[in-house]
């Protein structure tokens, strides 16, 4: 038995020791310190590209500067390389990791006889379908060909600077060295949820984010020797919050915002907000009930209660690729924005 633990202790000792993950959910006074001391490569994610010159168009759709949620906590990542440090990983970005400590380099041969192989190489490494809504086909009876991405490039300049001269062929070679990556490289836009799909498009009509404010009351009876010990209660189906309660006021103030997050307003469902006088004695004592049939948009309610009223507002945004007032229209959106757009038009 002596020696049976004894073998287990040696091998949790040869054991190496577990690694932290590297990213952290950070509170706000972590996120001010790092707010501009970006994750390496961030600056390299989201820029355009001028697909026929195949640089870099200094158009950013992806916003990077939005670093903290609606909270103040943020994402903070350290890295291998540099463990004692740590970076801030901008909100448009879901994951970031390092991919290893030493960099192996990939070397990739490939040759050309003709301009258009020159093109076609050095365009394999665009994988996303770029000629979405681009009327670049030739007609079916021509036979002519088009050479869009990469036909300004400084390889196909070249190449079709030598092809003019005399007779070349051409020989490529890239080197790669990664250091960082996305988590999920298959994963551009979204993550699956309840609400949205990978396409970061809503998994039904009538969806949109709900926030409520409680504002502030006026004239409240509920005791009878005392002020009143006020709190409001909002619910929103199967959802219910609630505020702070103000001691002894018959004209209280809460200020209160309640994010009931994402919810439908496919399904009639009332906004429903109540204002209570807390008793220690006995029961809470009910002041009175508004219900509204939230729209989109931002909406002050004034709610006459049975003695006095209450102020509120509430929020409602559709999710995106929804308008209207109950969020059931489809709103054509690109994804990221308005395109850079392409600058040097095909080559035929």
């Amino acid at each position: 038995m002596a020696s049976c633990i004894l073998l287990l202790g040696t091998l949790l000792l040869l054991l190496p020791p577990p690694t932290p993950a590297p990213c952290h959910t950070a509170v706000r006074s972590e996120c001010q310190k790092y707010r501009h001391h970006y994750v390496p490569g961030v600056q390299l994610a989201g820029e355009g590209i001028d697909i026929t010159t195949l640089k870099h168009s200094n158009h950013f759709p992806v916003d990077k500067q939005q670093v903290q949620r609606p909270d103040g906590t943020c994402t903070l990542c350290h890295s291998p390389k540099k463990p004692e440090e740590l970076w801030i990983l901008p909100l448009a970005f879901t994951d970031w990791r390092t991919l290893g400590t030493n960099c192996h380099s990939k070397v990739s041969k490939s040759n050309a006889i003709s301009t258009e192989a020159v093109v076609r190489e050095v365009t394999k490494s665009i994988t996303n379908d770029w000629k979405v809504g681009l009327d670049v086909s030739a007609p079916m009876d021509s036979k002519v060909q088009v050479t869009m991405a990469g036909s300004h490039s400084s390889a196909a300049n070249f190449a079709g600077e030598k092809m003019h001269q005399d007779k070349y062929s051409f020989s490529r070679d890239l080197v790669e060295c990664r250091f960082y990556s996305p988590r999920d490289p298959c994963q551009c836009m979204c993550h699956d949820s309840q609400v949205t799909n990978q396409e970061c498009c809503p998994r039904q009509r009538g969806l949109a984010q709900l926030v409520v404010t409680i504002m502030q009351a006026w004239g409240l009876w509920g005791d009878i020797f005392t002020a009143t010990d006020a709190y409001v209660k909002v619910f929103f189906g199967a959802q219910e919050q609630r505020t702070h309660t103000v001691w002894n006021n018959n004209n209280p103030t809460w200020m209160a915002q309640m994010d009931f997050g994402d919810v439908s307003l496919n399904t009639g469902t009332r906004l429903r907000v109540q204002v209570w006088d807390a008793d220690i004695i006995k029961h809470d004592d009910l002041l009175g009930t508004c219900d509204r049939a939230p729209y989109s948009g931002t909406h002050d309610v004034m709610c006459h209660l049975s003695h006095g009223q209450l102020k509120f507002k509430y929020h409602v945004k559709c999710l995106p690729h929804l308008t209207g007032n109950s969020c059931l229209e489809y709103a054509p959106k690109g994804r990221l924005g308005e395109p850079p757009g392409n600058r040097s038009g095909a080559v035929w």
